[in-house]
């Protein structure tokens, strides 16, 4: 296997885990606010954050 091809495996690994962790995250946020009455900013934040910084940290491994 080429080196290019065991680091795409290694960053498909690592978005999967991120992901694993990072959704279900988002939901316990919403499921707070929604039943606690949390600000919705909190929410806005983690998505803003999940979207911009780590997909695009992904994406330019």
């Amino acid at each position: 296997m080429s080196k290019g091809f065991d680091m795409l495996v290694v960053k498909s690994i690592l978005l999967i885990l991120v992901e694993l962790v990072l959704v279900p995250l988002i939901k316990l946020v919403d499921f707070l606010y929604r039943y606690l009455g949390l600000f919705p900013a909190t929410r806005i934040m983690l998505k803003r954050f999940y979207y911009r910084k780590v997909r695009l940290f992904f994406y330019n491994f």
